[in-house]
């Protein structure tokens, strides 16, 4: 209803494009397993392999269903050329959000209109953040992207699990207050860090807020003020630590050298074209 009262959209409409943006997430979770295609050069996009060969080796210590997550979060990370991705808050975050769905929708045995269905829901979080607040890394730090991320997330995953708005709710303000006051700092050249740890918390951490908001665990802070202090919080926090790659863990000796490293391959190209 609100979707077509802003855009003029039918409802088929909608529904019709939500279909075509949950198979374009699929997609990414999968392609790179499926379809023998290659990742995005560079070593962040091959983690998928590691992560494939560690499971074969072992059973991993977090679980199998929290394995399934992290095997299609690897497989959006590919970035594989030619593959269309769905952002949102993040670059790559529709198919991180995806990763967690697919996972539980699967654990679940749930119908693919039960996942259209939850992805709505986490399209609804969304719309809330959004009205309220600019959840990007330069106005409200990576609470605005990864956290916002997880939010959405964590409402998704306790519908699928049959959890009633209250609970959908408390999960996604669960989720967000653990993100409130990250800065957004990625290192240049740094192969996705820290976001990488970020991503991964908000989106393994949104199962286990969905867990404990269906056991009746109270969020306490309803979750559209939990919007209003993230973008308090993040308007307030030193520029360098908003996208900027001046502060937070760009301080760190390592991070600089990274930097320093990619500067000079980039000047080496340009002297050279």
């Amino acid at each position: 209803m609100y979707e077509t009262q802003a855009s003029g959209w039918t409802g088929e409409d909608v529904v019709s494009y939500m279909k075509r943006l949950k198979s374009i997430m699929d997609r990414q979770t999968s392609a790179i397993y499926e379809e023998g295609l290659s990742p995005l050069a560079g070593k962040n996009g091959f983690h998928y392999k590691k992560w494939s060969d560690y499971t074969q080796r072992q059973i991993p210590l977090s679980g199998s269903l929290s394995a399934d997550i992290i095997k299609h979060i690897l497989g959006v990370q590919a970035q594989i050329p030619g593959v269309c991705m769905v952002p949102g808050p993040m670059g790559t975050g529709g198919g991180f959000m995806f990763s967690a769905i697919k996972a539980v929708a699967h654990k679940l045995d749930k119908s693919d209109k039960e996942i259209i269905d939850a992805l709505f829901v986490a399209a609804g979080v969304g719309a809330i953040c959004y009205l309220r607040s600019s959840p990007t890394g330069e106005i409200t730090g990576c609470a605005g992207e990864c956290g916002v991320c997880g939010a959405m997330t964590a409402a998704a995953i306790t519908y699928l699990a049959n959890g009633n708005p209250k609970e959908v709710e408390n999960a996604a303000s669960l989720s967000l207050q653990m993100a409130l006051g990250w800065p957004c700092d990625p290192i240049p050249g740094g192969q996705n860090q820290p976001c990488f740890s970020r991503f991964i918390t908000v989106i393994e951490m949104a199962v286990v807020f969905a867990d404990l908001a269906l056991s009746g665990r109270d969020a306490v802070i309803p979750f559209h003020e939990v919007v209003d202090v993230m973008d308090k919080m993040g308007r307030k926090m030193p520029t360098e630590l908003k996208c900027t790659s001046r502060g937070g863990i760009c301080d760190a000796p390592s991070a600089k050298r990274i930097k320093e490293q990619r500067e000079t391959c980039s000047q080496h190209r340009q002297s050279s074209s």
